[in-house]
């Protein structure tokens, strides 16, 4: 018996006031979190008669929660912290004198707080914030849900569900997509190093100057999603996808960010030539057409392209039965 897993089992209670609010109370012994009205199982004890003690010695309500909202399964955490069975009740709407002397009444607490979404969000730990809109809406809708570190099953079958490239990622593409989003980088890096009132032709780019004045000229309208780096997360977030994307969908996202790309390199050089004429150009001296072209972004389309026809190698074959 010693070798089998031990779980602590605990029972919380979800109480509202008219206004919709949940009661949180504040735990002397965890500065990390606040917390519903619980705690832990005593030997022999049921979920809903530990929820009703815990009420009446937390709060100073007697109170006889209804029926179970919901019952989440948390893992062991981090700060040693042992795996938990977590069975929540519903409290039910208390009567404003009700909710209004509400108090703690026991050496742990130290406040209580009625609580909407927001403040709900800023004081719980995440797992504790989404267990609780769980209950509230099991609450509405009259059902009892199963949780796994607050997650619904809806979201968990999801998660499983979701399409994964049976294929490990090939080093070359990791190198490929690493390059991409070093060379979109480039103008943001650059942009933070400059020093005040310098300015920049290298690697054929003439809007290395002060942010402020991007939208001074027409020339450099298209530069400033590049300066604010929105590009470089763009293509993070691309690479991140096709991490888990195979075969024709990880292709067509692969192209269609490269073509985004190259969209972005001339569209500083498409409305010079659209609203200066070419004298004016001319006149500039160290304007030309190639320095209103983004090459540090025309090199991160070709890697991204060249990303998207990288065979990944063929994954060992399973010796699962």
């Amino acid at each position: 018996m010693s070798k089998l897993p031990h779980h602590l089992v605990g029972a919380g209670v979800v109480l509202r006031d008219s206004d919709g609010r949940v009661l949180l109370v504040r735990p002397t012994y965890r500065s990390d979190t606040w917390e519903i009205p619980g705690g832990a199982l005593e030997h022999g004890e049921y979920p809903w008669e530990a929820a009703v003690r815990e009420v009446r010695e937390e709060i100073g309500l007697a109170l006889r929660p209804g029926r179970l909202l919901a019952v989440d399964v948390v893992p062991a955490q981090s700060d040693g912290q042992p795996p938990l069975v977590n069975f929540v009740f519903d409290g039910g709407v208390l009567s404003p004198a009700e909710a209004a002397v509400t108090r703690p009444c026991d050496e742990e607490l130290s406040a209580v707080a009625w609580s909407t979404r927001q403040e709900r969000n800023a004081r719980l730990a995440p797992h504790m914030a989404r267990r609780i809109d769980a209950c509230l809406q099991a609450a509405e809708t009259g059902r009892t849900v199963y949780l796994q570190y607050g997650y619904g099953a809806a979201f968990l079958m999801l998660l499983l569900a979701a399409p994964r490239s049976p294929r490990p990622r090939a080093g070359k593409e990791v190198d490929l997509w690493a390059a991409a989003v070093v060379a979109a980088a480039r103008a943001p890096v650059r942009l933070s190093l400059m020093s005040p009132g310098e300015t920049g032709t290298s690697f054929g780019w003439t809007a290395y100057t002060a942010p402020r004045s991007l939208w001074s000229d027409p020339a450099l309208w298209g530069c400033k999603a590049d300066s604010d780096g929105l590009l470089v997360v763009l293509v993070t977030l691309a690479a991140t996808a096709s991490g888990v994307l195979a075969g024709r969908m990880r292709r067509r996202l692969t192209l269609a960010i490269g073509a985004l790309l190259i969209l972005a390199a001339f569209e500083a050089y498409v409305p010079a030539v659209i609203l200066l004429d070419a004298d004016k150009l001319r006149q500039e001296p160290q304007l030309d057409a190639s320095m209103l072209i983004r090459w540090h972004l025309v090199v991160a389309a070709a890697l991204v392209a060249t990303a998207a026809f990288v065979v990944r190698p063929a994954a060992h074959p399973s010796t699962a039965p």
